[in-house]
């Protein structure tokens, strides 16, 4: 038995007086399912239908909602139940006429999502069927334009989804339509186009409405698919363009550089004036023919070019202003430059010369070119004179080289010989053999350059000190040797009496130092004396009594060699 049937069944039975009265849930429940049926119908009289089976179904329970509807009415007319509370009833109608203001509002909403408007339709019917019972006399009025508002609401419901499905198929063809534009744009040739035709074709596509969601899945891919392809032709043209700048602006950045390692140069003469403004003229030419960069980097550029043509042209306006300027410059300066080299000629002082003659040289640049015949001549004689003194102190070092050949041959065989000395039985002989290598070494005339001879020098005492240490002196005898050969040296300098007050102020020095070292070592020895246990003390501190003694003979023994 079908749920329509155990409805008419129960309101047949209380009809015939039989069973319990309906509950207001109940009859909330009734009257919903009658309101549903009804608008079913309706809908079902708006579609066509050639099921027959389905024809035949909706009759018969056509026939039962007819008979359940009589029963209801004429039971609702009877019922004047005294469980009703006629409070709880006008709460009921209060808050039933509250819904119908809502579902009024559902009549007039411009709401265009139709799911949002079947969410409050169906919570305003939930609401209904849970309110109870109202006043019977507000029952009919009231039920009445609940009725007139359900119809209502599915009416525009059907209304708007046949204007939606409209504009779905409306939708699907402009944007088929698009699609096809989107492909032809594709293949169009020229890309420079193609952006502009690209952004309106986007904007149309925005300005289409939606599709069905079956439609939208399978055009979606596609749309987005030629975009894709679209923008990757239009990337790839950029990136050819910006690849192309990018030249145009090294090339450009070149040329800048060009014409700024020019202004950079020490341009002395018209002639190389005159070959440099021809370069410039050129890389201008070049400027103009090469294509553009990007418009800031571009404006950026040219505006740095522009600067360096423009410093370029006023050096050489400034140039040729003072060029002419100075071609008043008296002879008199060039013939003192003439006379002056001759002078220096002369003299014949090669290495001093040789600063004056730079000097003069630099100065005769500085004049600038000869204007005139006689400025000409005058340049011949400078030069030539010039010319002879740099040949002279040429032949000069030439000569000097040979020399310092012949010295370095000569200390070599010095050094050879003190280096493979081998004593003798005879020490005095050996002694004497060692001194004649050494006056003989310091005979020699040094043609060599300072840090040559001071290597050399170094060289040779370090073999003397190995030949005095092969003797069998002492080591206060070899000090005494070497300090008097110091002091030979020391005699020998220009300056010789300077170092040789500096070294008996050093040696007066060092005799003070020790003297207060021996007083001090003298005063802690009489401690010792008296002191147990002291003996290995004693025995350290009297050695080296005795070694400060003899340091202090030695220094005092310099100090009357220095007075010889």
């Amino acid at each position: 038995m079908t749920e329509l049937e155990n409805i008419l069944n129960r309101l047949t039975l209380l009809q015939q007086g039989q069973g319990e009265e309906l509950t207001s849930s109940e009859i909330s429940f009734i009257e919903e399912m009658l309101r549903t049926k009804e608008n079913h119908a309706d809908i079902v009289e708006n579609t066509d239908s050639t099921n027959d089976e389905s024809q035949i179904s909706d009759s018969n329970e056509t026939e039962i909602i007819v008979k359940i509807k009589e029963l209801f009415q004429n039971r609702i007319t009877k019922t004047d139940s005294p469980k009703h509370n006629p409070q709880n009833e006008e709460g009921n109608l209060k808050a039933k006429k509250a819904l119908l203001l809502e579902f009024k509002s559902l009549t007039t909403t411009e709401e265009s999502n139709l799911g949002k408007i079947f969410q409050k339709y169906s919570e305003i019917k939930t609401k209904w069927r849970e309110i109870g019972q109202v006043p019977s006399k507000e029952y009919q009025a009231l039920q009445q334009e609940y009725r007139f508002l359900n119809e209502q609401i599915i009416y525009n419901i059907k209304i708007y989804k046949d204007l939606k499905e409209h504009d779905y198929k409306r939708n699907s063809q402009l944007k088929h339509e698009l699609l096809s534009k989107l492909e032809k744009l594709l293949e169009a040739e020229d890309i420079r186009e193609v952006e502009p035709k690209l952004q309106s074709l986007q904007n149309e596509w925005d300005e289409i409405g939606p599709t069905t969601n079956e439609e939208w899945m399978e055009i979606r891919p596609r749309f987005k698919e030629l975009l894709n392809k679209i923008y990757e032709r239009i990337h790839v043209h950029h990136q050819k363009v910006y690849e192309q700048m990018s030249e145009n602006l090294k090339k450009k950045h070149e040329l800048i550089a060009g014409i700024q390692a020019i202004n950079e140069k020490q341009i002395t003469g018209p002639k190389e004036w005159d070959e440099l403004t021809k370069q410039v003229i050129e890389m201008q030419t070049e400027y103009k023919n090469t294509g553009y960069a990007r418009r800031k980097e571009n404006e950026q550029a040219w505006i740095k070019f522009r600067e360096e043509c423009n410093l370029f042209f006023n050096k050489k306006n400034e140039f040729f202003s003072e060029l002419k300027a100075k071609g008043n410059v008296s002879k008199e300066k060039r013939q003192e430059l003439i006379d002056k080299a001759k002078e220096c000629l002369e003299k014949g002082d090669w290495k001093i010369g040789t600063d004056i003659m730079i000097k003069l040289q630099k100065e005769w640049k500085e004049l600038g070119p000869p204007f005139s015949t006689i400025e000409r001549k005058m340049w011949d004689v400078f030069k030539s004179t010039c010319d002879e003194f740099f040949k002279l102190k040429s032949d000069a070092q030439a000569e000097q080289d040979k020399q310092y050949a012949e010295e370095l041959e000569h200390k070599q065989l010095l050094i050879n010989k003190i280096q493979q000395f081998t004593p003798s039985d005879n020490p005095t002989q050996d002694f004497e053999n060692i001194q004649s290598l050494i006056i003989e070494w310091e005979s020699i005339d040094s043609h060599a350059r300072k840090e040559q001879k001071s290597k050399l020098d170094h060289m040779f005492n370090e073999f003397v000190e190995q030949a005095y240490k092969k003797l069998p002196l002492s080591d206060e005898e070899r000090e005494e040797i070497r300090f008097t050969r110091r002091l030979e040296l020391i005699r020998q300098k220009e300056n010789s009496k300077d170092l040789i007050t500096k070294e008996r102020q050093y040696l007066r020095e060092q005799i003070q130092k020790i003297e207060g070292v021996i007083s001090k070592m003298e005063t802690n020895l009489s401690f010792f004396s008296k002191s147990k246990n002291a003996s290995e003390i004693l025995k350290d501190t009297i050695s080296d009594l005795e070694r400060n003694k003899n340091l202090l003979a030695a220094y005092k023994k310099k100090i009357k060699l220095l007075a010889q």
